[in-house]
């Protein structure tokens, strides 16, 4: 995972994860034929790992009855994700490398259906969040999904440039984030009352 996170596929190398792990590099090739093949269990891991975690984050938001309407359902919604992210770092940047790629890998079943349990847990969650009257338009799921990972994701992956652009030197990490938080939050409500 950290080497095709940090090199993505093309540039990672079977030699050096062999080392890291401190097998021969047979070895990896006997268990999994092929850098292809073991890249293609890694992202089918971490996307698993990132399915479940996001179940846990669309529960606590559920389960959060102090929650009273769509811009605070996005903001704990926001909050939950980034810190999934922090969690599993390698997940957006092995997304990130992946879209580089073309997204070839994704189309695979295995990688395919790890990734779309992210999509059912966010439907499920709208619409409780709908039945319960939080929310204050139909939200189509796979758009709540892009939009939630193109704010979340580009935060993790761009926090330096977040950082500089809102001038670091007058704000810590956490005020950042929250500012970040809020303000996508604010974005989002609008967006979904204003369809």
């Amino acid at each position: 995972m950290a080497e095709f996170s940090k090199n993505g596929a093309a540039g990672t190398r079977v030699d050096e994860i062999a080392a890291r792990a401190g097998v021969n590099k047979s070895l990896i090739y006997q268990y999994f034929g092929s850098k292809q093949e073991l890249y293609t269990e890694v992202l089918t891991t971490v996307f698993a790992n990132a399915a479940q975690r996001a179940r846990v984050v669309a529960e606590t938001c559920l389960a959060d009855n102090t929650l009273r309407g769509m811009h605070e359902v996005v903001e704990r919604f926001l909050t939950l994700h980034l810190r999934l992210l922090d969690e599993i770092p390698e997940y957006p940047r092995l997304l990130a490398w992946e879209n580089l790629d073309g997204g070839k890998t994704l189309q695979r079943p295995q990688v395919k259906k790890s990734f779309t349990q992210l999509q059912e847990y966010m439907s499920a969650a709208l619409r409780t969040f709908e039945q319960r009257g939080v929310l204050e338009a139909k939200i189509d799921s796979r758009l709540g999904l892009l939009s939630t990972m193109a704010l979340t994701h580009y935060y993790s992956n761009y926090k330096a440039l977040t950082h500089e652009l809102l001038k670091s030197d007058q704000y810590d990490d956490n005020t950042i984030r929250y500012m970040w938080i809020k303000h996508c939050a604010s974005f989002l409500s609008a967006q979904a009352v204003n369809k």
